[in-house]
Formats: structure tokens, C-alpha cells, sequence
């Protein structure tokens, strides 16, 4: 479960809510201009191991890492 302050302001939200609202914002002023199609994905590397924590097929998608 994701944890985060209580009560949004501009101090407290971070870089990811901060860089989806401005790509939101500048979708909307300008989809009289273009159509955007936009995709996030949140990827957690830990233990040498890539989980895509936004998956919805299974408890987290897993990505293999190429080996050096």
C-alpha cells in the first residue's frame, strides 16, 4: 500500500504527481491542437529485480534483467 502526506499542497507532493499534472495540463490546453495517448508505468528495481508495480496480471509484473 502506498503511504504519502495526508493533505496535498505544493510542498508536499512529490516529482511523479508534480510531472503527471503538468503532462495532464498540457494534454488538455492543447487537444485542440493533438491527440495524446499516454501510458505510465512505475517500476520498482530492488534485489536485482524489476517489478512493474502498476501490473494488474499477477502480483507484479517481473522483468528480467540482461546479464553484464
Amino acid at each position: 500500500m502506498f503511504s504519502g502526506p495526508k493533505e496535498l499542497t505544493q510542498e508536499s507532493v512529490g516529482v511523479n504527481y508534480r510531472a503527471l499534472s503538468d503532462l495532464f495540463l498540457l494534454s488538455e490546453q492543447r487537444k485542440d491542437i493533438i491527440s495524446y495517448e499516454i501510458f505510465v508505468q512505475m517500476l520498482e528495481i530492488y534485489n536485482e529485480q524489476v517489478r512493474d508495480l502498476l501490473a494488474t496480471d499477477g502480483p507484479n509484473k517481473k522483468y528480467p534483467l540482461p546479464s553484464c
